[in-house]
């Protein structure tokens, strides 16, 4: 099992991420092996200045373009929304 963070940006007002152009969704797992079972678990932050663990293009992760660490960075909850986990089946 392989686990990492990733953070993707929305402009405030907007309805869609900063990285809708990646796939016809944008929140579309895309990556790893054909069949792997992702669970995922997702918060916003209003103005989250990410630590400097984040990485785009980080090869540790799946993330592709997507700033992501494979360290825990502990960011604070207190201001984040409640988690929307979500599970996909790799295409």
């Amino acid at each position: 099992m392989i686990q990492y963070w990733e953070a993707w940006k929305v402009n405030s007002g907007s309805a869609f991420t900063t990285y809708k152009n990646i796939a016809p969704y944008d929140d579309q797992f895309i990556g790893g092996p054909k069949g792997n079972k992702v669970s995922a678990s997702a918060r916003f932050y209003e103005g989250l200045a990410l630590p400097s663990s984040f990485i785009p293009n980080n090869r540790a992760t799946w993330a592709g373009v997507l700033p992501a660490t494979n360290v825990n960075p502990r960011l604070p909850t207190l201001d984040a929304t409640p988690p929307v986990n979500r599970t996909w089946i790799v295409p």
